[in-house]
């Protein structure tokens, strides 16, 4: 229901033992296959789109309280999202806590957004690319991200509402509950939407 479809095939490898400390080592890895998405899910007759899934790779482990997890992921129209983070629990014999110190990164390079197109609300389409460079921190149950996520080439479309912004760029800085818009500018028609400000990711 969601306009995923496909055969990708995953392989998985996992070791855990406790001797008064944990001793983990799992992998979810891709074994072949892809995956698509409709870009319409209402339509049963609209076309799908291939990512073309090149690397799909997550890894957790662990020795004692020190804990670390790496993602990569990679598709020919998909982009790619790299990912790496460490945590520490309270003591050797225990799993991290929502306290626990957190610490990481994220990078990510999507080269068509439209590939998001089966979950916009019908009649929408958006495009462009997205590069994110992240830094992951504060603690498990709060974690925050500093850093850039920069978008070009962005259009935003609806037909039937007579929306059309193309040419469109972003610029936006993530600074733990904040997110500073530094640069949004879309064209459309004989004009220019430019919009400016920062926001609060907090909980309310």
């Amino acid at each position: 229901d969601l306009g995923w479809h496909g055969d990708l095939q995953m392989t998985t490898q996992l070791h855990a033992a406790f001797d008064g400390q944990w001793h983990v080592a799992a992998q979810l890895a891709r074994a072949g296959g892809d995956l698509s998405v409709t870009e319409l899910v209402q339509d049963p007759n609209a076309s799908k789109q291939a990512l073309g899934l090149t690397r799909v790779s997550t890894s957790v482990k662990a020795e004692g309280l020190h804990w670390q997890a790496d993602a990569d992921i990679a598709g020919s129209r998909l982009g790619e999202l790299v990912g790496h983070w460490t945590a520490e629990a309270p003591s050797p014999a225990s799993l991290p806590t929502p306290d626990s110190p957190l610490r990481g990164s994220v990078k990510a390079h999507v080269d068509d957004l439209n590939v998001w197109g089966a979950w916009l609300p019908p009649g929408w389409r958006l495009g462009g690319e997205l590069r994110t460079d992240l830094a992951l921190s504060g603690r498990w149950g709060d974690p925050k991200l500093t850093g850039d996520l920069t978008a070009s080439r962005l259009s935003v479309r609806n037909a039937l509402e007579g929306v059309y912004g193309h040419d469109g760029e972003a610029a936006i800085r993530l600074s733990g509950d904040r997110a500073q818009i530094e640069r949004l500018r879309l064209r459309g028609g004989n004009g220019e939407l430019s919009v400016t400000g920062s926001a609060s990711l907090g909980a309310v």
